[in-house]
């Protein structure tokens, strides 16, 4: 059988603006004057109102919005109908009019301005001078809705409003809620064996939505950015409940955010919508407590809705703590812990929550804890997963070094996304939470190993060659860990485990560099020993060898612009040993070259000699890595040195620096250039005795030959000679060997001049 009584349901929202009211005080088109003929002697029959038809108990009115065009009530009604076929839903609008009387619309007098405001003013005081029947305000219209034409799960719309005639101006429009539902009358009620345990209308409801919002939830593949809509059955079964129990908007509102942060724990919800559900509970809590002087929620409700709030924080705590894994560094995600955020921010602000839940209100500190054990618990998973198979010093140090990297790229993430968020909703500093928890824990590790490392490297049980690249490969990771520091606060900074990483890599460092000149020393006998000819351009030629050692020595600048030594002490020893070592390695190289010209006989006696490519390559080798040189105060970063040592140790000790490191690489220069003019030497000691002969000839030439003929077999032999010179050497290096030929030249002719000369083998004097 179905309830005996039925009830219509109205929300009234809105009032569209173009409805014509006196709020404006105008008039735009003028009024037409009707006129009617009366009977004189005969009382006019009063026309019977509507509402003198309907019954009290239907009559609802709504409460006065003041000036204001576009009214928004807001407003709910329930009225009990007789008959669905019959009834129709009746609404009047009606602007209200303050001034009631004549005194009441004079005393506005001082509010006219300008001739067309005090024609209105006067027809006002005139309207409520001839009111007869106490109603002064304004009729702007009406709607008639038959209880049939609404359907069963309810209607949504702007209705148009109507006059009382075809000659009304009435115009606007009004947005209605209209719902229709069944309710058991009070004698079925009474009648009604009802069970001891039946649950209560309120439980029932939330039962039953939360079925509903579980089910919705299983249906869908990303529920993250569900907004809570439910299907159109769904939402028609909930209100025929609500409506049948006469549930309140406080009951949903409790209903609805109990069964949507109950799914929240089983499935990924959209925090925007459990935002607007938790507003919800705390608007109706308290228009409840306004409006009503019982108790806004049962002692068993209270005690419900405080156990959902605990649990609905609990749960986000914990996703906090998973954040890396829960809220991975992307947009969308972001977005979403930023309202999980705001959902626990807003907790902590409502009062209901203060109230039900006073243990538990310090929300910020949860938050802040949850940080902390999240950070320390993601450490040792980092941990675990790079832990090496076995326990050697090498295999350890790579593993601390992958997940220093693996911290580096989190502390990035937390410093340009996840910090900045925490910092201006929560004033939590994230980024330091994370960075001082990695430092303690990281800190005991690194300390713990570079102990024992360096106890191997002390007692050279342990292969350098092998551990040194993973070692490197650590303090690069520790140096770019120790780079955030900056974004601490001062105090914090300074109290970092980590403050001196670089101490413990000392004398790893030393073992390094003795490692690094060790292989430069087998590299470049190596380079020469594959030498091939390389073409600078069209003419000038090295070889291979040249490229291979300038660019080794890049590398050991490269390695200690990497390393950049905070301490300057250690600065100054390590860049000593730096160029030193590059400076004796090319001048090994140097000497390789040379030796290796001695070897193919280019020293020999014997023979005539003739300038070669494979002379100019090597002369031109040794000076392209001389140049090499020239590049280690910027690679070694010398001024910034300089610089340093000044601010410490003053000027003094900086110009001793500077002048140790100058001198230094002057000496290697020099060498080099002296070998490079000893070979160069040797080219005009070589070509000495072929000059003599020439010039011999022409002190000795007949005396009718011309002087062009007579000078022509030496300068032939010059040209020759330089043409190949000029074509295969470097500027710098041919304009060595032209000043050491032309010298050979004029000491040949001086000697000429002179008369002290023998006469070369083959010449007989006249």
């Amino acid at each position: 059988m179905p309830p005996k009584e039925q009830e219509v349901e109205t929300g009234i929202d809105s009032l569209n603006d173009s409805i014509e009211t006196e709020v404006d005080g105008k008039k735009d088109k003028k009024k037409k004057k009707w006129y009617k003929m009366k009977k004189k002697n005969k009382k006019k029959k009063k026309k019977l109102k509507l509402r003198d038809k309907v019954p009290e108990q239907a009559i609802k009115q709504t409460r006065v919005i003041n000036q204001n065009l576009n009214p928004k009530w807001g407003e709910s009604f329930t009225i009990d109908l007789q008959d669905l076929q019959d009834d129709i839903f009746h609404l009047e609008i009606w602007d209200h009019d303050e001034d009631t009387t004549v005194f009441g619309a004079m005393r506005n007098i001082n509010e006219v301005s300008g001739v067309k405001g005090m024609q209105r003013y006067f027809k006002q005081i005139v309207h409520n001078a001839k009111n007869t029947d106490g109603n002064v305000d304004d009729f702007l219209g009406s709607i008639d809705i038959p209880i049939k034409d609404i359907p069963s799960h309810g209607k949504t719309d702007w209705f148009k409003l109507e006059g009382k005639s075809e000659k009304s101006k009435a115009k606007g429009k009004i947005k209605l809620q209209l719902h229709l539902g069944y309710r058991k009358d009070e004698d079925e009620e009474e009648n009604e064996q009802i069970e001891e345990d039946r649950m209560n209308p309120v439980e029932s409801y939330r039962c039953i939505l939360t079925q509903l919002v579980e089910h919705e939830l299983k249906q869908m593949e990303n529920s993250s950015r569900w907004d809570g809509t439910l299907n159109h059955e769904a939402v028609y079964l909930l209100h025929q409940i609500a409506i049948q129990n006469q549930l309140t908007q406080l009951n949903l509102a409790y209903c609805r955010w109990l069964a949507y942060s109950k799914a929240h724990t089983l499935y990924a919800m959209d925090y925007r919508f459990l935002h607007s559900l938790l507003k919800m509970v705390e608007e109706q809590w308290k228009i409840t407590q306004q409006t009503s002087s019982k108790e806004c929620f049962t002692t068993k409700e209270e005690v419900t809705l405080a156990a959902s709030f605990d649990a609905f924080v609990k749960y986000c705590i914990g996703l906090l703590r998973k954040q890396r894994d829960v809220f991975p560094p992307q947009k969308k995600n972001v977005v979403r812990l930023e309202w999980l955020l705001k959902c626990l921010q807003h907790l902590q602000a409502l009062d209901i929550y203060e109230k039900l839940c006073p243990s538990q209100t310090d929300i910020h500190s949860q938050i802040i804890n949850g940080i902390h054990e999240g950070t320390i618990e993601w450490f040792y998973r980092i941990r675990a997963f790079t832990e090496p198979g076995t326990s050697t010093d090498g295999e350890m140090v790579s593993a601390i070094a992958a997940m220093t990297n693996t911290l580096n790229l989190d502390l990035v993430r937390s410093y340009k996304y996840t910090g900045k968020l925490y910092q201006a909703m929560l004033q939590i500093d994230y980024f330091s939470i994370a960075y001082k928890n990695f430092d303690k824990l990281l800190g005991e590790e690194v300390i713990e190993l570079m102990t024992g490392v360096n106890k191997s490297l002390k007692s050279q049980t342990i292969d350098t060659t092998e551990i040194s690249t993973s070692l490197f490969e650590l303090y690069l990771a520790l140096k770019d860990l120790l780079g955030f520091k900056q974004y601490l606060n001062k105090s914090d900074a300074e109290a970092l485990v980590l403050a001196d990483y670089h101490k413990y890599f000392k004398k790893a460092v030393q073992n390094w560099l003795a490692l690094a000149y060790n292989k430069a020393i087998q590299r470049i006998e190596k380079a020469v020993e594959l030498d091939k000819v390389e073409q600078v351009d069209a003419m000038v030629k090295h070889s291979t060898s040249a490229v291979d050692v300038a660019c080794c020595f890049g590398q050991i600048g490269e390695f200690y612009s990497k390393l950049d030594w905070p301490d300057i002490e250690g600065s100054y020893v390590f860049v000593m040993k730096i160029t030193d070592d590059i400076c004796r390695a090319a001048l090994f190289y140097a000497n390789i070259i040379h030796k290796d010209l001695i070897s193919k006989g280019y020293y020999d006696d014997e023979g005539q000699f003739d300038v070669t490519d494979q002379l100019c390559i090597a002369i031109n080798n040794i000076e392209q890595v001389r140049r090499s040189l020239a590049v280690l105060p910027k690679s070694l970063n010398w001024d910034k040195l300089f610089t340093l040592v000044a601010m410490k140790q003053g000027e003094q000790s900086s110009e001793q620096c500077k002048a140790s490191l100058k001198e230094m690489l002057a000496s290697a220069d020099d060498d080099m250039v002296n070998i490079i003019l000893k070979v160069a030497g040797r080219v005009g000691d070589k070509m000495r005795p072929d000059v003599k002969k020439f010039i011999f000839q022409f002190a000795y030439a007949p005396v009718k030959q011309s002087l062009d003929d007579a000078i022509t077999p030496l300068m032939q032999y010059l040209d020759k000679n330089l043409i190949t010179l000029s074509e295969g050497l470097l500027q710098i290096n041919f304009q060595r060997i032209l000043e050491t030929l032309w010298q050979v030249v004029l000491d040949e002719m001086r000697e000429q001049v002179i008369g002290e000369h023998e006469l070369p083998n083959g010449i007989i004097s006249p």
